[in-house]
């Protein structure tokens, strides 16, 4: 995915994209106005941004437009965790693992999904 920029309210479109491909734009805003509270045009100026960005682009039938992804969200998911990794700890992945098992409260679930997944990994690696 290129390095593109995708705002809170742009990602809320997103979301419903990804769900629902394809998806109206009417369809868009009876989600979005009643669960973000957002008037139609506000909606709308998101639904352009996005096509602009060309992470969403549209089919027309009539007068209807179909909105589909241009980009997955795994490979949004998988940018955003690049860039939040590279700003807040240089790149580091470890610094970002010991920070999250140090501050917060793990399951013991969660430790042997943890370790499993890096027993997998690390098993795959070699």
């Amino acid at each position: 995915m290129k390095n593109v920029s995708i705002s809170d309210s742009e990602l809320e479109v997103m979301k419903l994209v990804w769900d629902k491909n394809p998806i109206t734009s009417e369809e868009v805003i009876e989600e979005l106005s009643d669960k973000m509270s957002w008037n139609p045009q506000t909606i709308k100026t998101f639904i352009t941004r996005l096509v602009k960005k060309k992470v969403m682009a549209y089919n027309r039938s009539g007068r209807t437009y179909y909105y589909y992804p241009l980009v997955s969200k795994d490979e949004y998911v998988k940018e955003e965790n690049r860039t939040f990794l590279q700003k807040i700890y240089d790149g580091a992945i470890d610094k970002l693992f010991l920070n999250f098992i140090k501050n917060e409260d793990i399951s013991i679930e969660d430790i042997d999904r943890l370790q499993k997944l890096l027993e997998d990994k690390k098993h795959n690696k070699e």
